[in-house]
This record gives structure tokens, sequence and C-alpha cells, in this order.
């Protein structure tokens, strides 16, 4: 995409496209963060963590938005996989931003699991 957006006239509307990229998708951060803050996304979003998550032992609760287009559900269920004592909790009506959207539901399902263990 960034080299079709090189090609003159293209290139006139290559900030609105971006911004409109960024927004369609959900994902305002990376497109909002000035100087140091882009490659430090880029590292984070880089690094695996794969080996770290298997090592964790404890019951480990995942709320996950089912309309989540940032991180995709499938990368919950794969957490869940990885996790052999995690509970996944999966809200049909959020998205990436859930703790925003659903905060008091997103508190009661921290309760509920915490009170369980």
């Amino acid at each position: 995409g960034k080299l079709l957006f090189f090609i003159p006239p293209l290139i006139l509307v290559r900030p609105l496209a971006r911004w409109l990229l960024y927004h369609l998708v959900g994902e305002k951060d990376y497109f909002l963060a000035h100087g140091v803050m882009r490659p430090t996304l880029k590292h984070i979003l880089a690094e695996d963590l794969t080996l770290h998550v298997k090592g964790i032992r404890m019951p480990t609760l995942i709320i996950w938005g089912a309309q989540d287009k940032v991180t995709p559900l499938a990368l919950g269920r794969y957490l869940h996989r990885l996790l052999p004592q995690s509970h996944l909790e999966v809200v049909a009506s959020a998205s990436h931003g859930l703790p925003f959207q659903k905060p008091q539901l997103l508190a009661r399902l921290v309760t509920k699991f915490t009170l369980n263990l």
C-alpha cells in the first residue's frame, strides 16, 4: 500500500488514505504515535512471548472481544490453548476496546473468576 501512494497524483491523498485505513481497522494508536513511539510499538508487536506464556502455571482469565479486529479471537483461543489453567470469556458485542466499551461486564467477569479461585 505504501508504494501505491507514492505514485503521483495518489501521493496527494496519502495522508487521507492512512487516516481512513487506521480508522476502518479501528486501531488509531499507531496512527497517532509520533517519534520514538512508532518504533517502540513495532518492537512490542514483533516480540514473540510464546515461551514465556507456556511457563504460566496458575489460573488465568482471558477476556476477549469477539469483534476485535486488532487482535482477532483466534489469537485469544491460541493463548487459551497455551495456558493449561486458563478460562476464556468471549464477549460477543465487544471489540479491542472491551475495557472501555463494557467496564461493568469486565469487572463482573474478573470478580467472578477471582471469587472462584
